[in-house]
């Protein structure tokens, strides 16, 4: 059993495309591995173990947050290392193969409009589970599930900024 548990990883992939709306053009696009961090194995096991007291529902894939920091992504990472610029619900999470499901992959995204938070710098973003309360975005129950750094953003009232992570667990 341990050799099997040893073996089983989460993998992710992220994408950040940031677009100037009024011509359509690509300002920005980067694409890397995801790290996955501390949380996400804890939000593992109680999905398989599904204890009581302990909602699935609460480790639901939730939000995106954005921040300022560019220190290095770790996985003993429990949340963004600079200051939280600003947190978004996700559009809801879809198995990217269905109906078929086969390969397991996830994807979650979102967009950050032209009025969101003109002026920041954006280099760093961590993917979040729901918590105990899902209509609260400050939810201090929410654990960060992956998290990464890309290339500064400046954030401007023409740019759109859309994350894209697809993840899997693999064995």
């Amino acid at each position: 059993m341990v050799a099997i548990i040893s073996r089983v990883k989460p993998q992710g992939f992220l994408k950040i495309v940031a677009r100037d709306v009024r011509t359509g053009r690509v300002v920005f696009r980067e694409e890397k591995p995801n790290l996955v961090t501390i949380g996400t194995k804890g939000i593992i096991a109680r999905l398989l173990t599904q204890l009581p007291g302990n909602p699935v529902e609460y480790d639901r894939i939730w939000a995106i947050h954005i921040g300022n920091s560019n220190a290095p992504a770790v996985t003993n990472q429990t949340s963004l290392q600079g200051a939280v610029i600003t947190k978004k619900a996700i559009n809801q999470p879809m198995t990217i193969d269905s109906p078929a499901e086969t390969s397991g992959i996830v994807e979650a995204e979102v967009t950050f409009d032209t009025t969101d938070h003109v002026g920041e710098s954006i280099c760093e973003v961590g993917l979040y589970s729901r918590g105990s309360d899902g209509s609260n975005l400050n939810n201090s129950y929410a654990k960060m599930l992956a998290r990464q750094v890309h290339g500064e953003v400046i954030k401007t009232s023409n740019i759109t900024i859309t994350y894209t992570w697809r993840f899997q667990i693999t064995v």
